[in-house]
């Protein structure tokens, strides 16, 4: 629901107090610290004695970034337009990372758009770095797909199992090979081997600088409107295990390892530029 603070309009969420909001109320106040123009900023918590909680955030004005993406489609939007959609993201997962934050519940449909056309994002559940980035590979083949829901024509109970076989979702019609490739980067089986959000970052940014995201003479291509920003809400699809023989032992020993170091496992809030 819509708020206001302070004569500004915000986003205000009720959740359920239980266990996990307590979890998120410990974490809330080095939430509230983080500051990147692609994060949904984080601006308090209110509990009520009746057990209510409800968190306030900066409002998004232009809803989900995949509703943005199935409501305007390839007539409007541009390949540029969808690489910075892809960059916003990555930026602010990169700054995640620097700052041993664990977004778990990266996805399309937690992306918001602000009237700035800044995309931003809010996570939710616990994973590791590792996963976010596999996460993030799912994330772009939806921006391609427009909206797409992934692994299309696979029942979710059978996803996992192929997947641990090495299955890779096809490329989305009139995806850029280069963007593709990306996408196969983050579905890497084996967690270590996966890229980082910065070499992420650095490959699209170069992608987009030599325009190499471009479709050949033959391919007709709708001039970019501005992006809409957009804001990642903890919506996660599924992050397989590493292969079988203890990589999935250790991607979660991963995890441990960054909340003993102190890398904080609660809902975090991101944005994109």
């Amino acid at each position: 629901m819509v708020g206001d603070y302070r004569g500004t309009k915000v986003a205000v969420k009720c959740i359920k107090h239980d266990a996990t909001a307590q979890a998120f109320i410990a974490e809330a106040s080095v939430m509230t610290q983080l500051r990147h123009n692609n994060l949904v900023q984080l601006l308090g918590v209110i509990v009520e004695e009746r057990g209510s909680l409800f968190i306030v955030t900066e409002y998004m004005a232009k809803g989900s970034l995949v509703d943005y993406l199935r409501s305007r489609g390839r007539t409007v939007l541009s390949g540029d337009c969808l690489l910075k959609f892809s960059l916003d993201v990555c930026e602010a997962m990169e700054y995640l990372e620097v700052n041993n934050f664990v977004h778990r519940d990266l996805a399309a449909r937690n992306v918001l758009v602000s009237d700035d056309n800044i995309a931003k994002a809010l996570r939710e559940k616990k994973f590791s770095t590792k996963s976010d980035v596999w996460s993030y590979g799912i994330l772009l083949w939806e921006i391609y797909s427009f909206g797409r829901v992934p692994y299309p024509r696979i029942a979710l109970k059978d996803v996992v199992p192929r997947v641990e076989k090495g299955y890779k979702m096809d490329a989305p019609d009139g995806c850029p090979p280069v963007v593709y490739d990306v996408m196969k980067q983050c579905w890497t089986l084996d967690p270590l081997l996966r890229p980082c959000f910065r070499m992420l970052r650095e490959k699209l940014q170069h992608i987009r600088a030599k325009e190499l995201y471009l479709p050949s003479p033959s391919t007709s291509c709708s001039p970019c409107v501005t992006p809409p920003p957009s804001h990642l809400i903890g919506q996660s699809y599924v992050v397989p295990p590493g292969p079988v023989g203890g990589r999935e032992r250790g991607l979660r020993s991963e995890t441990k390892c960054l909340q003993n170091s102190g890398a904080p496992e609660c809902p975090a809030l991101l944005s994109t530029d």
